[in-house]
């Protein structure tokens, strides 16, 4: 990812890999071509992407990440599980501040639509705009009043 080498990011993966992402809920982008679909936007979207801290055990992988996409500071967590081979069959993404999730989810929603046909892509971005602002604004105010003024 910090190569921003899309064919050696997918070469890791499996063929029946699937990732769960912090922005699909329940949703889940399921094989090698839905997955390496997601890395191409991320790596067009990432203004930058930098590994913190690297935890390695048997069989998991786990990465600490930041990046930023349309200035929105986002840290992430990456739970990678592997298979018998050493490839990657399952991704876990954690991310934070709610704010910078936010703003994943009013870009790669509408990206991702939008390579399946326009208007779907339009509805996203319709849906998904107002995001980044609210959550911004809610993270502000909630700082204000819920922590103590010393704590802020």
């Amino acid at each position: 990812m910090e190569a921003r080498d899309h064919a050696a990011v997918v070469a890791q993966l499996s063929p029946d890999v699937v990732l769960y992402s912090p922005i699909l809920g329940r949703g889940r982008f399921e094989g090698r071509a839905a997955v390496s679909l997601l890395f191409s936007v991320l790596l067009e979207e990432y203004e930058d992407w930098h590994c913190l801290a690297e935890l390695r055990g048997p069989g998991h992988h786990v990465l600490v990440t930041q990046t930023r996409v349309h200035g929105a500071h986002i840290e992430l967590v990456d739970v990678l599980r592997h298979d018998s081979e050493g490839q990657v069959c399952e991704v876990r993404v954690m991310a934070r501040p709610l704010s910078g999730v936010g703003t994943l989810t009013a870009v790669l929603g509408p990206a991702l639509a939008q390579r399946r046909s326009r208007w779907r892509g339009a509805v996203m971005r319709a849906v998904t705009a107002p995001l980044p602002p609210l959550l911004r604004a809610g993270e502000w105010l909630g700082g204000r009043l819920s922590m103590p003024q010393e704590a802020r």
